[in-house]
């Protein structure tokens, strides 16, 4: 595999040539960039030092080649392309360039799917907030001619006030249908045959009902 660069560890480099003259060194680094870029070479170690020296620059050669690999992996694994930080050969640019292009339409065709699930995403919770219909606190005069409409004969004034009061909430929860409510006070008038004017006044009209009639014991 060619590789267009090596990873140099400066401090091992230093420790290694600290026996060898800058042309030992010189010709070394060149046999093994050599080694790298065309896969052979003509350099011969002269002695031991020089040995050592060579296998050392070896081993960073395969530790580069090795992390090449794994980014290339990587590169495909998630949709993208390692660009190449050197002039390659005509054959290699060639390959990295067809293998660009599919990676690109990969990542191309990915980025469509996650727009299209984040835009069914967005009709999902548009026509959901659609179907809530919102909420309008009624006029008075709403409430009325509503009453009217139903010969209930409910008090109006009676419920906007207490509405009014609780925040226009059901037990907790917001109001939706403030027609529904002016429906279940008509029901609860006739099953107490008198005025009811909601949850918390019939409570009221409880705890103090014991006093009636009643004065005050000094």
């Amino acid at each position: 595999m060619k590789i267009p660069y090596i990873k140099i560890y400066t401090a091992d480099l230093l420790a290694k040539s600290r026996h060898l003259s800058a042309e030992q060194i010189g010709n070394a680094m060149i046999g093994i960039c050599e080694q790298a870029f065309e896969n052979e070479t003509l350099y011969e170690p002269k002695n031991e030092a020089e040995r050592s020296f060579y296998n050392m620059l070896f081993s960073w050669k395969n530790e580069s080649i090795s992390a090449l690999k794994q980014k290339k992996l990587a590169g495909k694994k998630g949709g993208l392309v390692t660009q190449a930080r050197h002039k390659l050969s005509d054959e290699s640019t060639a390959c990295l360039s067809a293998s660009s292009t599919s990676n690109k339409q990969t990542e191309t065709d990915t980025e469509s799917e996650t727009e299209t699930e984040i835009e069914k995403v967005k009709e999902k919770i548009v026509k959901k907030e659609s179907s809530v219909k919102r909420f309008v606190k009624p006029t008075l005069s709403e409430v009325k001619e509503y009453c009217e409409s139903r010969h209930n004969g409910l008090d109006a004034e009676a419920f906007i006030a207490y509405y009014e009061s609780v925040g226009w909430k059901v037990n907790t929860k917001p109001m939706r249908d403030w027609k529904a409510a002016v429906i279940t006070w008509e029901k609860r008038r006739q099953q107490s045959g008198g005025k009811v004017y909601g949850k918390d006044y019939n409570k009221r009209d409880a705890d103090f009902s014991k006093y009636e009639g009643l004065g005050r014991t000094i």
